[in-house]
């Protein structure tokens, strides 16, 4: 019974979500603004048995839609920017660098189960830890593989999109 007033409780929260994602779509609410559009598409459902007795959320408990919330499609773009920078340094350093097999799996795992779990929850402090771990690592590659790129375009996109996502957040 507890799984399903949770579950209830999830579905109209995203709902919520995506109402207010549609009041603002391209830049979003801003940073830790949930609360704001929450409240502007507040749903009577919260606070009943029917969804779990919680009456207030910070968070849409889905990465992807705290995404929009806090900075639109543009912060999409951005973090998509993002994994295609992370995917085309590993390729590059597998392709050229015959980095092992087992290292580049266990990377594109990480970002695997980090994308799954965001359908569900949201950003902890040991989870962003554990991303920032990795994106040490894959810079370790990034270094040796953008040495040897030859393609200056892509390389400048790439370099763009890494640094548009952070950069957006402090702007915002």
């Amino acid at each position: 019974m507890f799984l399903t007033r949770t579950g209830t409780a999830r579905i109209a929260l995203w709902r919520v979500a995506l109402q207010a994602i549609q009041e603002r779509p391209f830049l979003g609410w801003g940073l830790e603004n949930f609360s704001t559009a929450f409240t502007e598409y507040f749903n009577p459902c919260f606070g009943s048995i029917s969804c779990g007795h919680e009456v207030w959320f910070d968070r849409s408990h889905n990465y992807f839609l705290d995404l929009l919330i806090s900075g639109g499609v543009v912060a999409i773009v951005a973090f998509s920017g993002l994994l295609f920078t992370i995917f085309y340094t590993l390729n590059r350093a597998y392709l050229e660098l015959h980095i092992n097999k087992l290292s580049i799996l266990l990377v594109v795992t990480f970002f695997m189960v980090y994308l799954v779990q965001g359908l569900a929850g949201f950003d902890t402090s040991v989870i962003l830890l554990m991303l920032m771990f990795v994106f040490a690592y894959i810079s370790g590659f990034s270094k040796m593989v953008f040495n040897v790129v030859h393609n200056k375009t892509l390389l400048s996109i790439a370099i763009f999109f890494t640094f548009l996502f952070p950069v957006f957040f402090i702007i915002v």
